[in-house]
């Protein structure tokens, strides 16, 4: 398959109205791999969580104040949204209402007003010193950023409204990382870029699209992955970055990030506050924690990107050449769904473990239009 060969590597959520093993391409698990140990399951489409009663942790709240595009259109109907595993290709290609990301979180934009003004390095902001973070990353291999976007051109609500359409896609059985196909995410990674990789001073060190999101449900006791180096070959630490961002609140409780720092062999268990990020490099040991409590009051919803060097991985490898540089400059409108989900597509595929049936039947299908030349040119590579 093109796609597969390319190379590379509770209470709800106040907004949700309705409510393993690491890629060997991001390095390979450590020998005491704890995911198995704790009695752990890493998530996936294959974990999808059991419709719960009225008295359940997931039962329905208002939904959040909907978007001016969404607010225009509320009084149409909309057809309800089927599940992940019933859609076609063709579906996901949709960007209106009738599509299946638009049903599925209508409070989230897809190619729509959130991207059509650009995006701009935010200059008003509160500055982050990426000295001392770069400075941390190298000395104890992580560091911890408290609501670094709080001040930037992202609305207050925007974490909470990705969050939210996490839940609604993980109810509808999809993978939280097709998040991906929204406009909102594409301002988060925005604000990743212009706000924390480019202030870390590390030279040539670039935003590599390489994202992972999750959704780990308390009540199924589920957990994030097992122990693992994101880039377990690289000959410089700062050769790779990972930058990770609390959607909800992480607790011990919950499954919050568990790292081990550069010189000790203690594990430590980092919680973060929502919009919180924390930092570490390609080398420093990791894992997503098992619920231990499943009464925890929030799922953890998260979600992470990567930044490389050309020198270990070529940062435009899965976002395609045009897409990132059209990405770097801000334009994130000419960014369109065809590519959104063609990355999707390949991050699937570069950690196959998380494929279920049907996914794997729509990238195949992907695959096919890709090879035929019928997928649309603009999300070509």
């Amino acid at each position: 398959r093109s796609l597969a060969r390319s190379p590379g590597s509770c209470k709800p959520c106040p907004h949700d109205p309705e409510c393993a093993r690491p890629d060997p391409s991001m390095g390979m698990p450590l020998p005491e791999a704890c995911g198995a140990a704790d009695g752990a399951r890493s998530e996936g489409p294959q974990a999808v969580p059991r419709a719960r009663g009225r008295e359940g942790r997931l039962q329905a709240l208002p939904a959040p104040a909907p978007a001016p595009r969404e607010a225009a259109e509320a009084g149409r109907p909309r057809p309800p949204p089927r599940a992940f595993a019933s859609q076609r290709l063709a579906n996901l290609l949709d960007a209106g209402e009738a599509g299946f990301f638009r049903s599925v979180a209508p409070w989230l934009s897809v190619e729509g007003d959130c991207v059509r003004a650009d995006a701009r390095p935010p200059g008003h902001s509160k500055s982050i010193d990426g000295s001392a973070v770069a400075a941390a990353l190298r000395s104890r291999g992580y560091a911890r950023l408290r609501r670094p976007f709080a001040a930037s051109s992202l609305d207050g609500d925007l974490l909470g409204r990705v969050a939210a359409g996490i839940a609604a896609l993980r109810r509808h059985g999809a993978h939280p990382v097709w998040i991906l196909a929204y406009d909102e995410v594409w301002r988060l990674l925005w604000e990743m870029h212009a706000r924390v990789f480019q202030s870390l001073g590390i030279p040539d060190l670039t935003i590599n699209h390489d994202v992972m999101a999750w959704y780990i449900d308390p009540v199924s006791r589920e957990s994030g992955w097992p122990r693992h180096r994101d880039r377990a070959l690289a000959s410089d630490p700062m050769d790779y970055v990972t930058c990770w961002v609390a959607l909800t609140e992480s607790t011990v409780a919950n499954s919050c990030i568990r790292l081990t720092p550069t010189g000790t062999n203690v594990e430590r268990s980092l919680t973060a506050m929502a919009g919180d990020s924390l930092l570490w490099h390609g080398l420093t040991p990791h894992r997503g924690g098992r619920v231990r409590d499943p009464t925890a009051p929030v799922p953890r919803i998260s979600i992470s990107c990567g930044a490389s060097r050309p020198s270990l991985e070529e940062p435009s490898l899965r976002l395609g050449s045009a897409a990132s540089e059209a990405f770097t400059r801000g334009a994130l409108s000419e960014i369109k769904l065809p590519c959104r989900i063609r990355l999707v597509a390949l991050i699937l595929w570069l950690n196959d473990f998380l494929l279920d049936g049907p996914t794997r039947a729509l990238l195949e299908e992907l695959d096919a239009l890709e090879q035929s030349g019928a997928w649309p040119r603009e999300a070509r590579v």
